[in-house]
């Protein structure tokens, strides 16, 4: 698994990892099995961030447009 982060964010995960004396693989894995998820599998807190994005309806289909009546 590989991934970019803001270079002050490696450093803080590197530094907690550090402080509990085990590796960032170890640590990102621990984050990642503890992670709550609400009932459609995603992270409770990731509305808050904004990363939930809004279902855009499927386009209907050739010759299926609603009429304008």
């Amino acid at each position: 698994m590989q991934g970019k982060v803001p270079e002050h964010t490696r450093n803080r995960a590197n530094a907690i990892a550090d402080a509990l004396g085990v590796s960032l693989s170890r640590y990102l894995e621990q984050l990642i099995e503890r992670e709550q998820l609400d009932e459609h599998g995603r992270p409770v807190w990731a509305a808050e961030a904004g990363l939930l994005r809004k279902k855009q309806p499927d386009p209907p289909l050739p010759g299926m447009e609603p009429s304008a009546a």
